[in-house]
């Protein structure tokens, strides 16, 4: 084994690999059971999370320009599965919530996302597993203490986040 070394492309860059595959996974899985993209899912996935939102905010909450949301939004909302008001603070921007639709197709689609990911790392160790998730929990708490996104992540409905908050 090797010495533990300060050089932090050896720790991301399997975070990146790590990331890249799981999309794939996922991927794969969201068009075989469900005929979704992925792309479409972090859309879902961001609205939900986020609670109400503009579209600029699902953007920056997946790291993706505006216009590489814009055309899907149209298709999820004709759908049925997000509905888009008109913010009453400002009339140029829209407001975007998940329908009882998207709600109920999210739940289903975590669930299974969630069961797929577990089959994956129930490899591990459960010592395994708990040393893991704390380290990744601590990597976490220290970017999000830097991170542009900050505010936006701290006020998101996502389960790591909200235990975050307590500390």
């Amino acid at each position: 084994m090797k010495n533990s070394t300060n050089n932090i492309s050896e720790v991301i860059a399997p975070m990146f690999a790590i990331t890249m595959e799981l999309d794939a996974i996922i991927g794969a899985l969201l068009r075989e059971k469900f005929n979704m993209s992925l792309a479409d899912f972090k859309i879902l996935r961001a609205i939900y999370m986020l609670g109400t939102c503009t579209q600029f905010d699902v953007a920056r909450f997946n790291q993706v320009s505006e216009a590489a949301v814009s055309k899907r939004m149209r298709a999820l909302s004709c759908e049925g599965l997000i509905k888009k008001t008109t913010s009453p603070d400002d009339k140029r921007k829209s407001i975007l919530c998940l329908t009882t639709k998207g709600k109920t197709l999210m739940h289903k689609l975590q669930i299974v996302v969630i069961k797929n990911t577990e089959s994956i790392l129930n490899e591990f160790s459960l010592s395994k597993q708990k040393m893991t998730t704390e380290l990744l929990i601590e990597m976490l708490e220290m970017i999000i203490k830097i991170s542009p996104n900050k505010k936006m992540l701290m006020e998101s409905k996502h389960p790591i986040l909200k235990h975050l908050k307590g500390k």
